[in-house]
């Protein structure tokens, strides 16, 4: 049609030297029930994204996608790289979603490394132990004209998550934190949050079911908190989660997702 700009796909560019990879899954019915007033009049995706930042000297992976949807996750990363190689894979945490391509990609690239907090994966992968360096927040992985900080996870999964931060781009990657599904309608999988925004329903469906502690925690604003007083330091131009969308207006998801924290514990103790 004359005029007409398709939506995007995946592999997205989203700045220079970063691009946004992955699939989607759908939420479980009995999940998205509980929670979207909506529920039953579409089918309702969860992303499973990763991300490639390239360096001028190498490259690295923030999670590392989904097993079961290896061929397609494969082709997008070689497209992604361009013919390059690939240097570190930064799984955030050893969850399946996060983990599970891990020996894929160092087999695949055999001199990569893995670059986490791996106190625990060699009782995962324990022929592959020589190419885990375990790194801390605070940590800095030069790749060439920017670099990989790794940070605290300070919205986390288990005790061992990570987030990490590009220089480059000031993209803050925040693994299970920044979270939303969305109605998959076509070529909705690869918008962004300006693009598709969130809803509180669905943070808050997203929130109870990934971060089960949520429900728990009284005072919210203290872990936002930590996050702006991060930003402070490190200007935050974007946020890149593994299960919503790329995350262009930072402000807006800072006040969302406190509120969905606070809707998913009143829901949670009814």
């Amino acid at each position: 049609m004359p005029g007409h700009t398709p939506a995007p796909v995946l592999p997205r560019e989203m700045a220079p030297g970063l691009t946004w990879l992955g699939t989607c899954l759908e939420v479980l019915p009995r999940i998205q029930g509980a929670y979207l007033k909506n529920a039953g009049s579409s089918v309702l995706h969860a992303h499973q994204s990763f991300y490639l930042v390239a360096g001028e000297r190498a490259t690295a992976i923030v999670d590392t996608g989904q097993p079961q949807h290896w061929p397609a996750i494969e082709r997008q990363l070689e497209r992604a790289l361009g013919g390059r190689t690939l240097d570190y894979v930064f799984p955030t945490h050893p969850e399946y979603v996060h983990y599970g391509l891990l020996p894929y990609w160092l087999r695949k690239y055999p001199e990569a490394r893995a670059i986490a907090d791996t106190r625990n994966f060699h009782l995962f992968h324990p022929d592959l132990v020589d190419r885990f360096d375990r790194v801390r927040p605070g940590d800095s992985i030069d790749l060439g004209g920017r670099s990989l900080l790794v940070v605290d996870a300070i919205i986390h999964d288990i005790p061992n998550s990570l987030w990490a931060y590009d220089t480059g781009s000031r993209t803050l990657f925040t693994s299970d934190a920044f979270a939303y599904s969305h109605q998959h309608d076509a070529g909705q999988c690869a918008l962004a949050s300006t693009e598709l925004p969130a809803n509180l329903d669905d943070v808050a469906m997203t929130i109870s079911s990934a971060l089960h502690w949520a429900r728990y925690v009284d005072d919210v604003d203290a872990l936002f908190d930590r996050i702006r007083a991060f930003a402070a330091r490190h200007p935050v131009a974007m946020m890149a989660p593994a299960h919503g969308s790329f995350i262009l207006d930072p402000d807006v998801m800072m006040d969302l997702l406190p509120r969905g924290f606070r809707e998913a514990r009143f829901r949670a103790r009814g």
